[in-house]
């Protein structure tokens, strides 16, 4: 009996096979070609549904992609809330996915929170989501290398009936056989085999397939925001460094008390003063960092995250734990320091790895525990800060030193 998996995708292949049928066979994924083929300039979508550190880690695509002489005109389609992230100069157009999503999974995360983001109803609603935007794309471009919402990407662009440009899920040793089915969606399956590599370079694979410039400079996210690197005061006239205390797993989010015990260090040994930023819902926690610092610790749980590149632009440093902010200010040329909780001698090819999700840029500093606690081996496992509490604070002040150049 066919599942209702399998027959998603065959209502899908009905509904795409008319279409890409009249495109000749040869053309391959370069815009160029397309283009020329088409006797006109391509308007293309490019399609993650994923948060903010992963679409910051894209960027560059989309910048690419909107330099090209080949393209008319790029679109961005993400979950709604980063509309104020991604609608910048490079953007033409936001278009804002409303189905199924981990932004915010049901605790602790991870597999429940997949599971739901790519049900069989998610499915449904991100086919017939691109469905309306049949006539809007040549290209739709899909820039997610392995799992989690990379179903609900497929399903969108099949519903577009555009050429569908994406990384062969056979090739990704993480996917499910029915996530390898859906190859058969892709005009264009670019195969990328290197689990361990960092996301920008799996993006340089996507660049060369479809004929775009593979160079990436450090800083590329001032360009897309629109900032520059200047740096800022806070009221005291200080210059700052920001806390990102947050992340959207438990695991990911180093103690409170060793936040404190970071500021404190921060304040009697740098000139520096530190401005903790999260959003209105975390003040609490943000409020109860910076008890007691007086106006040496700012707390910022203000901040509209289209606001969020410009002030940490002016900041003279950032430490964050594996979290969206993290990777702005890395994009943005500011100095980082990332407490991650993947251990050193863990799977490199891990979501929580920083071979694969840390910072990309010249200044960056990353510190793990060097091996799991207990029965995390080839990653944490734990539902709560776990290994990453062996992290101290003075290893990251050290941190700190190295990358703003003290020591």
């Amino acid at each position: 009996m066919a599942t209702t998996t399998d027959t998603l995708l065959s209502w899908t292949r009905l509904r795409i096979a008319p279409r890409r049928a009249a495109y000749p066979t040869g053309v391959g994924a370069r815009l160029s070609d397309l283009a020329a083929e088409r006797g006109r300039k391509l308007s293309v979508g490019i399609a993650r549904l994923d948060g903010i550190g992963d679409w910051v880690l894209t960027l560059p695509l989309v910048q690419a992609v909107a330099q090209s002489p080949s393209v008319s005109s790029t679109s961005v389609i993400a979950p709604a809330s980063l509309r104020g992230l991604l609608e910048r100069g490079f953007a033409d157009h936001f278009i804002p996915y409303s189905g199924g999503t981990i932004l915010a999974p049901p605790p602790p995360g991870g597999l429940p929170g997949k599971v739901r983001a790519i049900s069989w109803l998610t499915g449904q609603v991100a086919f017939r989501e691109g469905a309306r935007h049949s006539a809007d794309f040549d290209v739709v471009i899909l820039p997610r290398w392995d799992t989690d919402l990379g179903s609900n990407a497929r399903a969108w662009a099949a519903g577009t009936r555009s050429v569908i440009v994406g990384f062969d899920p056979r090739a990704v040793p993480t996917t499910t056989a029915r996530e390898r089915r859906e190859h058969v969606l892709l005009t264009d399956a670019v195969s990328n085999a290197t689990p361990a590599t960092h996301e920008i370079e799996h993006l340089r694979s996507l660049l060369t397939a479809l004929g775009l410039p593979r160079d990436i400079r450090a800083g590329y996210g001032a360009d897309y925001f629109g900032v520059r690197r200047e740096l800022g005061a806070t009221d005291s006239g200080r210059p700052y460094v920001v806390f990102h205390p947050l992340a959207n797993q438990p695991r990911r989010q180093w103690p409170s008390a060793n936040w404190r015990q970071l500021a404190d260090l921060v304040i009697r040994t740098t000139d520096l003063d530190v401005v903790l930023i999260g959003s209105a819902g975390e003040r609490e926690r943000l409020l109860s960092i910076a008890e007691g610092f007086g106006d040496r610790v700012h707390v910022r749980a203000d901040v509209p995250l289209a606001a969020l590149p410009e002030l940490l632009a002016s900041a003279d440093s950032f430490i964050g734990n594996d979290s969206g902010p993290l990777h702005v200010a890395s994009s943005v040329g500011v100095p980082v320091v990332m407490i991650s909780p993947h251990p050193r001698d863990g799977d490199p090819a891990h979501a929580n790895s920083p071979a694969r999700f840390g910072p990309w840029g010249n200044r960056a500093q990353v510190l793990q525990p060097a091996t799991g606690l207990g029965r995390c081996v080839t990653s944490c496992t734990a539902r709560t800060a776990h290994c990453i509490t062996v992290i101290k604070p003075d290893e990251v002040l050290d941190s700190l030193r190295r990358v703003r150049g003290d020591a």
